[in-house]
């Protein structure tokens, strides 16, 4: 198996800092507002907070200079000193959609999903005709696996805004989570019909186009969103994986390697290539890639898999069994490695583990079945 990944553009709605004066209680806090705007403005973000402290201690009811000192914090990754102002704007004004909106930004950024799903709630509550509101509680509901609320909340967003590309974009992610490509496609399209710079759009679409076995519209899709964003390192990999499977090696190979150097922490890429190099006999090079992959992601099940294929291959069956064991270990109903197991069991001469393995793995097999027909 071989590693393709998705592009999922975000609908963030950051908000506009220093959007309007806000209402102070006295004219040097408004000036001191001004001039923190003017000091974000230009760059001098020390500044900025300094002054919107400044005015906070003047006007200890100003929910915008809190809303506005919290999307700086979050800007600087700063998230607990950000949702502690977005909360204290919001108990100043519970109305103050924005604040709930970014809030929940956080906290879907910090997968605490609960959180997000309430804040974006909240958010169309005070505005139902909020289209951000829907699609980014879509995006929430899509991470907690709930896909039927998630297109629900996408098709909502879309009837309030019919432009609105990367709802469009998102939907057909849920689309093809559920299996259903022919709708997938179809909302990746009307994405890019909207913004044709779309690079997610078009990645996303040849991820489709490849589960659907069109290798040609597959990789099209693919060099079109690399023309659009040249040092994206998944679309390279991607692609890599459609070459792949159309038994073009040194292709494959080469789209690896350039996803590598855009991100020489990509284990998956280390992995993809490894797999294509012990395909094609090159041992040495896919042990190499595999122990990379291993080294940069310890919990990559597959990668112990495949180094095990390895070791077996070139006669190591201790070893081989002591990475299967890992691969199993990290992801119990691995049936592959089961039966990759079973198979250094018999070489081994043990009839008993050999055959054990063999049932766990048409266990292991079905399990799968069963999960997929659900």
């Amino acid at each position: 198996m071989k590693f393709c990944h998705f592009r999922i553009m975000l609908i963030v709605l950051t908000g506009t800092l220093f959007l309007h004066v806000p209402q102070l209680s006295a004219q040097t806090a408004e000036e001191l507002y001004n001039r923190a705007a003017n000091d974000y403005n230009l760059g001098n973000v020390a500044e900025a907070i300094s002054g919107l402290n400044k005015v906070i201690e003047m006007s200890p009811n100003s929910a915008e200079a809190y809303y506005d000192r919290g999307a700086i914090y979050r800007q600087q990754g700063d998230l607990i000193l950000a949702i502690s102002d977005y909360t204290k704007a919001l108990e100043i004004n519970p109305k103050f959609i924005e604040a709930y909106y970014n809030r929940g930004n956080i906290y879907r950024d910090q997968g605490n999903l609960p959180e997000a799903i309430s804040d974006y709630t909240k958010a169309i509550e005070i505005n139902p005709n909020f289209a951000e509101g829907y699609g980014n509680r879509g995006f929430a509901y899509r991470q907690q696996g709930e896909l039927t609320q998630a297109i629900a909340d996408y098709t909502k967003a879309l009837e309030l805004k019919p432009d609105f590309a990367p709802a469009y974009n998102l939907r057909g992610v849920a689309y093809e989570s559920q299996g259903n490509l022919a709708e997938a496609i179809t909302d990746y399209t009307k994405a890019i019909e909207i913004d044709a710079n779309s690079s997610d759009a078009y990645a996303n679409r040849g991820n489709a186009y490849s589960l659907q076995g069109d290798f040609p519209k597959a990789i099209a899709d693919y060099n079109k969103a690399i023309e659009i964003n040249p040092n994206l390192a998944e679309l390279y990999n991607n692609r890599g994986d459609v070459y792949s499977k159309q038994g073009n090696f040194q292709q494959a190979v080469a789209d690896s390697t350039k996803a590598i150097e855009i991100k020489p922490n990509y284990a998956e890429a280390y992995y993809n290539r490894g797999l294509d190099y012990k395909n094609h006999g090159n041992l040495s090079e896919a042990l190499a890639d595999f122990t990379k992959a291993i080294e940069i992601n310890p919990n990559l099940a597959e990668a112990y898999f495949s180094r095990g294929n390895v070791y077996a291959a070139q006669g190591k069956l201790t070893e081989a069994i002591a990475e299967y064991n890992k691969a199993i270990e990290l992801k119990p109903g691995y049936a592959a490695a089961y039966e990759s197991r079973a198979n250094v069991y018999k070489r081994q001469g043990n009839a008993a583990k050999a055959e054990d393995d063999h049932m766990n793995a048409i266990s292991g097999a079905y399990d799968i079945l069963m999960q997929k027909n659900k």
